[in-house]
């Protein structure tokens, strides 16, 4: 299995280890290096370095799994080629590769910021894939309305982590002053502005420690959210991350947006507190008030993400979703 050209929120370097851990051939090539510096066993190279491993990896692959909407070369002139060798592909779409946001924002009170590629763009882009891959993945529903009319195939993937690498502090129902943590990669798109201004009200009347997390390695960041007791992840988007996820595998309380319409698209009961920029301040206040609950809620978030997004679970579902590409072919 090829996994390119680009590593969102370490999931490709995971992806891999689970297929690895199972005896399947995985490895992935990552052109695009942050500050979050996941830990991964991919290679980490650049656009220029790939092209010159181009041919010898693309013949070596069974299924080639892009990822974000794009793909190795220039105006996706390798998937001409992979088709022509008759190879497997799917495309992993992660939000705003294909997140058509003057479209959402038309039914969102709060609106985000406008993407990095306008509606026709994004139309384009997924014109030219569809034409080559016939098969798209998406780690929840939310980005579904934006590709079903392209692929033919579209199967749900969700996050993935190793939940054995991450063990539970859940939080202290003794502790006098909870800690309630933030982390923006992008504050526009998370809705900052609301966070610190309900944490600043909140601040004139309880106690409480608030740390915002931000330009900060994957590793010293998961060092703050193990202390937190509250993680609020993003407020306008409608669905969570791995930031989420990350924080209920840690049994931390987990308060982020979900959409009324997407809540029963998720498996089981989800255990996270939905809020809005209009609810946040209540809802922060009740966890706040309620050392109890937040470690109820910390226990079955950690429950949630064993069963639905640890990597032993995610990696049946993908190769499953690798054995159907291979049957349609």
């Amino acid at each position: 299995m090829l996994h390119t050209p680009i590593e969102i929120a370490g999931q490709m370097g995971i992806l891999c280890q689970g297929l690895r851990s199972v005896g399947w051939r995985a490895n992935g090539y990552n052109w695009f290096q942050t500050y979050l510096n996941y830990e991964s066993p991919i290679v980490e190279t650049d656009a220029y370095e790939l092209q010159h491993v181009f041919d010898q990896v693309v013949h070596a692959a069974d299924i080639i799994h892009f990822h974000n909407g794009d793909t190795m070369l220039a105006d996706y002139k390798d998937l001409q080629i992979a088709k022509a060798l008759n190879k497997k592909m799917v495309m992993h779409h992660w939000g705003n590769d294909v997140r058509d946001v003057e479209r959402l924002n038309q039914r969102l009170k709060y609106p985000l910021p406008l993407g990095y590629h306008s509606t026709q763009q994004i139309q384009d882009k997924l014109q030219k894939l569809s034409a080559y891959i016939d098969t798209a993945i998406i780690q929840d529903n939310e980005l579904y309305e934006f590709i079903k009319p392209y692929y033919k195939n579209v199967y749900i993937l969700p996050l993935a982590l190793n939940t054995s690498d991450l063990a539970p502090a859940y939080p202290d129902m003794t502790k006098q002053k909870p800690l309630l943590v933030h982390a923006p990669t992008n504050d526009e798109f998370k809705g900052t502005k609301y966070v610190e201004a309900a944490i600043a009200a909140l601040q004139t009347r309880h106690q409480f420690d608030y740390q915002r997390i931000e330009k900060m390695d994957h590793k010293t960041a998961m060092s703050w959210y193990s202390k937190a007791d509250v993680v609020i992840d993003q407020l306008l988007c409608g669905t969570y991350g791995l930031l989420s996820v990350e924080a209920m595998a840690m049994g931390k309380p987990v308060v982020t947006y979900i959409r009324e319409e997407l809540k029963p698209t998720y498996p089981g009961q989800l255990p996270i507190v939905s809020a809005s920029p209009d609810t946040l301040e209540s809802t922060l206040e009740d966890l706040i008030l309620h050392p109890k609950k937040r470690r109820i809620l910390g226990q079955q978030g950690r429950h949630y993400v064993e069963k639905y997004h640890d990597v032993r679970v995610v990696t049946k579902q993908l190769i499953a979703i690798y054995k159907q590409v291979y049957a349609d072919g």
